[in-house]
């Protein structure tokens, strides 16, 4: 049920998204831009190691803070197409 309400169902607060007060998934803007990069870098063919450079040149930052890994990457494109 707190799927269908877009509500935050337990473990961490997915890329590109936020919680508020009540709960709810709410996107993150400058993630959203993140995620829109990752698609199209992977688009065009750009190993997972090569989009983590090109996030953190840009100035993206992954939930935590710390680096972008490759692993990452690659789960978050699963994700997105999906």
């Amino acid at each position: 049920m707190k799927r269908e309400r877009g509500e935050k169902t337990g473990g961490s607060v997915p890329y590109g998204f936020d919680v508020d007060e009540k709960g709810r998934l709410i996107p993150n803007p400058r993630e959203q831009e993140g995620l829109s990069l990752l698609r199209e870098l992977r688009a065009v063919g750009q190993s997972f190691r090569g989009i983590g450079a090109e996030l953190t040149a840009r100035g993206f930052k992954t939930k935590s803070g710390k680096p972008w890994l490759p692993m990452t990457i690659q789960r978050l494109c699963q994700e997105v197409s999906a």
